[in-house]
């Protein structure tokens, strides 16, 4: 039986944990009036959203150098 290497199974599960946050944010950045907050407030979810944004482009630049490298 073929396994992945550790440092990709924690790549794909950072991916997982990032999309799931982004979905979150995104839904409640759509869905917050001013006399509601959906899941987080607007502010947080832009900052949380801007954040799990960077470090998935960040993640998938170090996935691909790292199948470069090895």
């Amino acid at each position: 039986m073929y396994l992945y290497p550790v440092w990709v199974r924690l790549w794909h599960t950072l991916n997982a944990v990032l999309i799931i946050i982004l979905i979150i944010t995104g839904i409640s950045m759509q869905f917050t009036g001013e006399d509601m907050k959906f899941l987080v407030g607007f502010e947080k979810a832009v900052r949380w959203h801007n954040l799990s944004a960077t470090i998935l482009t960040l993640s998938f630049i170090f996935f691909v150098t790292g199948n470069l490298v090895t």
